[in-house]
């Protein structure tokens, strides 16, 4: 008779309720990242950090991302300037490459990526609890 193991995803790593304590997550006040906020606080019950970054978006009013992010349950909501480094790091070596796609399509929003990542390890690192060795993320 095979035994039967439970499910277990392992293309990712998936969290298991009440397992993970504390979540990072990269806000950007949009639909989607609103929508995820909510349900990993409610399917989780986690802490919740939600970081913004401020590369120069024109559009966005990043003190009502940060305030939306509180009342929908965040325990605390970061918005980092990330402009000059994201000018003097990232871009100028787009520019110097001549980063587009098909001559018209200029590959800032990707290159906001590269920033983002990298600003999403530091505050992490930062906010992070006691480590626990026993787990590896796959």
């Amino acid at each position: 008779m095979k035994k039967t193991t439970a499910y277990q995803k392992v293309a990712s790593y998936e969290a298991k309720k009440n397992e993970v304590k504390k979540i990072l997550l990269l806000y950007s006040g949009g639909l989607d990242t609103s929508v995820m906020l909510k349900w990993i606080k409610n399917q989780y019950q986690a802490e919740i950090v939600a970081l913004t970054l401020d590369i120069g978006q024109q559009h966005d009013d990043l003190e009502k991302i940060k305030q939306k992010a509180l009342k929908l349950g965040a325990l605390k909501a970061i918005v980092l300037d990330a402009k000059d480094e994201f000018a003097e790091e990232i871009l100028t070596k787009g520019i110097k490459a001549n980063a587009c796609y098909q001559g018209d399509y200029h590959l800032s929003t990707p290159m906001g990526r590269v920033i983002l990542a990298k600003k999403a390890v530091e505050i992490a690192k930062l906010e992070k609890g006691p480590q626990r060795r026993d787990r590896i993320c796959r």
